[in-house]
């Protein structure tokens, strides 16, 4: 998490696939670090909702631990979808 301001908060998602080429937008790479925007649920702790800046796909996940957490990622426009366990390095 890079800022917070009571349920909304900024983040970075740092990725990289050697020798296999992904996209951030229309661009071909192996590696990026994208920015994210999220909010955090009513519930107040578990339900989380990112979008990544600049792109069409939409997190929805929960917090598992203090410094982890469970994603499922959706994209229309190529038809991508992921799930991940993110774990944040202090």
């Amino acid at each position: 998490m890079t800022d917070q301001d009571g349920a909304l908060f900024k983040a970075e998602k740092a990725w990289e696939t050697p020798g296999t080429v992904g996209k951030v937008g229309s661009k071909e790479v192996d590696h990026a670090t994208e920015a994210l925007a999220g909010v955090i649920d009513f519930n107040g702790k578990k339900s989380v909702y990112l979008a990544e800046q600049g792109d069409n796909g939409l997190y929805t996940g929960r917090l598992t631990a203090a410094d982890t957490l469970e994603l499922v990622y959706v994209e229309a426009g190529d038809g991508t979808a992921y799930r991940a366990e993110l774990t944040r390095k202090k």
